[in-house]
């Protein structure tokens, strides 16, 4: 019988606030997701009034030591669309590495939200495989991120995290809705 914790892990619908205010207007905003059915733990978290950072790993796993990670950001508002932030974002990862290696490929697209793939394959440090949900408001932007360095189960993960990154979705609240 699946443990408590596990069964939690699985429904449980994780809230991120942001306040934000519009137009003089008090603006909640909760990025709501899941997680798969293992269990997860909150490794790591910071926030200022302008952005937030909290990373997940695997109970039995550390952020300086992980194998899979779920990272969720909430950063300020960026001026250019959803997939120029692709663009520049995977031009940067190529320069902190040989340009070939790094594959990528956009699998959703609007023009305020991006679900998109990367990695870089073989057995090197740097491998791993990354999905990368990009959400833009008027007031923040948001990224759901789950990345995993067992590249012989990437096909394994892959229906799994791709589903759950592209059903993550914002709540808003407050005045400035």
């Amino acid at each position: 019988m699946p443990s408590f914790l596990k069964i939690f892990s699985f429904l449980c619908t994780l809230l991120l606030m942001s306040s934000s205010l519009v137009e003089g207007k008090e603006r909640v905003e909760r990025l709501l997701f899941s997680f798969d059915n293992r269990e997860w733990k909150a490794g790591f978290q910071r926030s200022d009034p302008i952005s937030s950072i909290t990373e997940y790993t695997l109970n039995d796993e550390a952020v300086d030591n992980w194998t899979e990670l779920v990272t969720v950001q909430k950063l300020v508002p960026i001026t250019i669309s959803a997939y120029e932030y692709y663009a520049e974002f995977i031009k940067s990862l190529k320069k902190g590495v040989n340009p070939a290696e790094v594959k990528s490929n956009v699998l959703k697209q609007k023009e305020n939200d991006l679900l998109f793939e990367w990695a870089i394959p073989g057995n090197g440090p740097l491998a791993q495989h990354e999905w990368f949900r990009l959400i833009k408001t008027p007031q923040s932007t948001w990224v759901l991120r789950y990345t995993t360095k067992k590249l012989n189960e990437v096909e394994k993960q892959r229906p799994i995290w791709e589903k759950i990154l592209d059903s993550a979705f914002l709540e808003c609240s407050g005045e400035g809705k």
